[in-house]
């Protein structure tokens, strides 16, 4: 397929309860923290899977909650320390607890840091390794293609660029700026061809670099 642009990328975010023990990278890296999870083959196992084997944070992994709504209830309870969901989810659903103070953002994934956490980490901040590195990247590319506009492969190429270029000027109308603040929608673009390039690295990642993402999630 051929990308026009993305709105937003959907990076997810590992939020923390106030209350965890483990609080700063260096806690969870020494102290067991139970993170909830819905099941293994959802990013809320995928991401503290690849930073427990990876990065050697001490997760201990609970799976089994129907979804956002559970996790809350489960943080709240004290039943689990932190759990990873999309952060445009934490933003409009729970942006009281995060202004408060309630749940803390701690680590995100993706290739470029949401600029509303832009102090957050991503997971890749949080390796030495550079293989380690390029494992995390190869499986946060994915988020960064974010909220993207697609077409057909076969699209002629300055039919593409049209649409490019119209996606460019949409995205800094103001117009648009103020239906998006309306509706509380994040505006955080990426163009077209950048997005493409992400989507040329899966596409054409090593097998042993897919390898490793698989055994990092086990």
């Amino acid at each position: 397929m051929a990308y026009v642009g993305s709105i937003a990328s959907v990076n997810p975010a590992l939020v923390r309860r106030k209350d965890a023990a483990a609080k700063t990278i260096e806690d969870m890296k020494r102290i067991s923290s139970n993170v909830g999870c819905s099941g293994r083959t959802s990013q809320s196992y995928q991401i503290p899977a690849i930073l427990r084997n990876l990065g050697g944070f001490q997760f201990k992994i609970v799976c089994g909650y129907p979804g956002s709504a559970e996790y809350v209830i489960a943080l709240n309870r004290g039943e689990i320390d932190m759990v990873s969901s999309a952060w445009n989810q934490w933003r409009s659903v729970h942006a009281s607890e995060i202004r408060d103070g309630v749940f803390v953002p701690v680590i995100q994934s993706g290739l470029r840091r949401n600029r509303e956490i832009a102090d957050v980490p991503l997971m890749q901040d949080l390796v030495d390794d550079p293989t380690a590195k390029t494992v995390i990247e190869f499986y946060s590319a994915a988020s960064a293609i974010g909220r993207a506009l697609i077409t057909p492969p076969d699209i002629p190429a300055d039919r593409l660029a049209a649409l490019r270029a119209a996606f460019d000027k949409l995205v800094v109308d103001a117009d648009f700026l103020r239906e998006a603040e309306r509706v509380k929608a994040e505006v955080d673009p990426t163009p077209g061809a950048e997005l493409q390039k992400f989507v040329n690295a899966i596409i054409k990642a090593p097998k042993d670099i897919i390898d490793r993402a698989n055994k990092a999630m086990e």
